[in-house]
C-alpha cells in the first residue's frame, strides 16, 4: 500500500514550485499514523472520540483553530511533531474552522453522535426455519444472543481468519470502518487538488501459519479510540470491514464485516447479528436483543419474534382444509400439510426501547386465503407471536364429473381449469371451495364447451367431454359451420320477407 505521505510527496515533486513545497508542507489527520495533506478550502469530517492533530515539516509554525461557538486558540507546531488540538467530545459537534500562520484555511465538521440508534430487525422463512437478522447504522449496532458466528470483537482482542485456498503466506490485513469513502478536496499551494481514500483504521502485513491444511492469519486489534499501524481513523464501536489483499497486485482474498463491541459486552457469549432457528423453536422462546451506539452505550432488549401457525377450518364438513394458499402483504409464510408457518412481519423497527424493553409486536390485518380458481378474504384477523389459530370457513364441496358423450365417466388422469386456474389430477377429485360463481373447462381430455354455474351447496358438476381430439374439433368445426349456416338461412328468410311486403306502385 502507497502511503498518503509518499503519495502527498510525488504531487509535490511534479510542482512548479517543487523545492519550496517539498521544504514546508502541512498535514492533518484524526490521531492516526497516516495523514492528509492540508488542503486550502477543503472540508472532512470527524466523529466524537477522535483526535485532531496537525503536522508542520520544514519549519516550526503556528495554527489557530475556531470552535462553532467562535472561541478561538493559537497553538504553537513544532516542525516534525504531530500536535494534537484537540480531542472532539460530544459537546464539541459543529463545524470547527483550522487556519495555518501561513494563510491556508479548512474546515472540519464535527458529525452529531449516533445516540440510541434505530435499528431494523428483518423476518424470513427458508424451508421450516426461521432467519432473523438485524441492521443499525455503521455507527451502531443490533446483535442476538443466541450463537456465536465469529463476527463479534472487543478492543484490544485478536482475530484469527483461516483460509483453505490461499497459496501465500504473507498478505496485508486492512480494518476499515463500513462507511463511505473519504472524499476531500481543495487547493494544494494554488493548485486543485482532489483525493478519494477508505476509512482505514489499520493496515499491516501479516504472516499466517499452516494449520491441519489452513493458513492462519493473526491480527490484534487496537484499542477504543486508538487507530492501528498505519491507520488514518481511530477505532470505534460499530460496523467494520475485515480483509486480507495480496501484497502485489493489492487482490482481496477475503473480506466479512465484523462487529466492534464495548469491553462491558465482554462477559456476554454468542452474539451475531443473524440467527437461524427451527420455526417452533423460535415460536416458542423470547431473545435477547444487544443495542449498541458508537459512544458505547447499551441497551438489552427481551424480543418475542412475530410467529404464528394457521389453519384452516370447513365448520360446514367440520374438518381441516389442507388444498390452500395464504397471501398476507409483508409477510412470509411457509405451509407444513395443512399449517401455514408465519412470520406476520417481514422486518420490525426498533427505535422506541430503553433498557429491558420487551419487544412483542402484534397485527391485526385482513388475510386472503386463494383455494383452486377461488379466494375467500378474511377481515381483521388479529395475530399474535407465539399463536396458533384456526381460520373458520363455510365451505361447500364440488365434484366435477367428466362424462363421454354416451354416458361413460371417464376414468383416470384429467387437467381442469377451474375459473382459469389449471389443475391436473390423477383421477376424480372433491374440492372444498367457498360459494360463488365458477367456470369448469375440460382440458384433457377436452371438453365441448366449459360449465358454468353458482356454487351453492355440495355439489357434483358433470362436464362432457370428448375421447378423441379430432372428432372433437369436427364437432367444433361443425357447430361454427352449423351457426352461420343458420345465420345466412334467417338472412334470406329476412330478404325474402321484405321484399313480398314491399308495396308496388302502378
Amino acid at each position: 500500500m502507497i502511503s498518503l505521505l509518499l503519495v502527498f510527496s510525488l504531487v509535490l515533486a511534479n510542482a512548479a514550485y517543487v523545492d519550496h513545497a517539498l521544504s514546508q508542507y502541512w498535514l492533518i489527520g484524526f490521531g492516526g499514523e497516516q495523514m492528509l495533506p492540508f488542503l486550502d478550502g477543503g472540508v472532512l469530517t470527524a466523529r466524537i472520540g477522535e483526535s485532531l492533530t496537525v503536522r508542520l515539516m520544514g519549519r516550526n509554525g503556528a495554527v489557530t483553530i475556531k470552535s462553532p461557538q467562535g472561541l478561538t486558540d493559537t497553538v504553537f507546531v513544532q516542525d516534525g511533531t504531530p500536535r494534537v488540538l484537540k480531542k472532539f467530545t460530544s459537546s464539541d459537534v459543529g463545524e470547527w474552522s483550522i487556519t495555518t500562520d501561513d494563510g491556508l484555511n479548512l474546515v472540519v465538521a464535527v458529525e452529531q453522535p449516533v445516540f440510541k440508534p434505530s435499528a431494523t430487525i428483518s423476518f424470513s422463512m427458508e424451508g421450516n426455519d426461521v432467519v432473523m437478522s438485524g441492521s443499525a447504522p455503521p455507527q451502531g449496532f443490533i446483535l442476538f444472543q443466541a450463537q456465536s458466528d465469529g463476527r463479534v470483537f472487543t478492543p484490544g482482542s485478536k482475530i484469527e481468519i483461516a483460509l483453505e485456498t490461499v497459496n501465500t503466506s504473507m498478505l496485508r490485513f486492512d480494518l476499515l470502518r463500513n462507511v463511505d469513502r473519504i472524499s476531500y478536496g481543495g487547493r494544494l499551494h494554488g493548485t486543485p487538488y482532489s483525493l478519494e481514500l477508505d476509512q482505514l483504521v489499520l493496515s499491516q502485513v501479516v504472516q499466517g501459519r499452516r494449520r491441519g491444511g489452513l493458513m492462519t492469519f493473526s491480527i490484534n486489534l487496537p484499542k477504543a479510540g486508538v487507530s492501528g499501524p498505519s491507520g488514518l481513523r481511530v477505532l470505534s464501536y460499530g460496523q467494520h470491514i475485515a480483509r486480507l489483499v495480496t501484497l502485489g497486485e493489492s487482490r482481496v482474498v477475503y473480506q466479512t464485516e465484523i462487529t466492534i463491541i464495548p469491553e462491558s459486552l465482554s462477559s456476554l457469549k454468542d452474539l451475531t447479528k443473524t440467527v437461524r432457528a427451527s420455526f417452533w423453536e423460535a415460536f416458542e422462546r423470547n431473545y435477547t436483543v444487544v443495542v449498541g451506539d458508537e459512544l458505547g452505550n447499551v441497551w438489552l432488549l427481551n424480543l418475542r419474534p412475530p410467529l404464528a401457525a394457521l389453519k384452516v377450518y370447513d365448520s360446514q364438513h367440520n374438518l381441516h382444509v389442507d388444498e390452500y394458499e395464504l397471501f398476507l402483504e409483508g409477510s412470509t409464510g411457509h405451509k407444513v400439510g395443512g399449517e401455514t408457518l408465519l412470520t406476520f412481519y417481514n422486518s420490525l423497527d426498533v427505535s422506541d426501547y430503553w433498557n429491558g424493553s420487551f419487544v412483542s409486536p402484534s397485527r391485526t390485518a385482513d388475510i386472503r386465503l386463494g383455494f383452486k380458481g377461488a379466494v375467500a378474504d378474511v377481515k381483521q384477523l388479529e395475530l399474535k407471536p407465539g399463536y396458533r389459530l384456526n381460520i373458520n370457513l363455510n365451505l361447500l364441496r364440488l365434484v366435477p364429473r367428466l362424462v363421454y358423450p354416451n354416458g361413460t365417466l371417464h376414468q383416470g388422469p384429467r387437467t381442469l381449469e377451474i375459473n382459469g386456474f389449471g389443475v391436473t389430477e390423477d383421477g376424480e377429485k372433491t374440492y372444498l371451495l367457498p360459494s360463488q360463481t365458477y367456470v369448469i373447462n375440460a382440458v384433457n381430455p377436452g371438453s365441448f364447451s366449459p360449465t358454468t354455474f353458482t356454487l351453492t351447496t355440495d355439489t357434483t358438476v358433470t362436464v362432457i367431454v370428448v375421447d378423441n381430439p379430432a372428432a372433437l374439433a369436427s364437432l367444433r368445426i361443425s357447430a361454427i359451420l352449423m351457426t352461420a349456416l343458420l345465420g345466412y338461412a334467417a338472412y334470406r328468410l329476412w330478404m325474402v320477407r321484405k321484399t313480398f311486403y314491399q308495396p308496388h306502385s302502378n
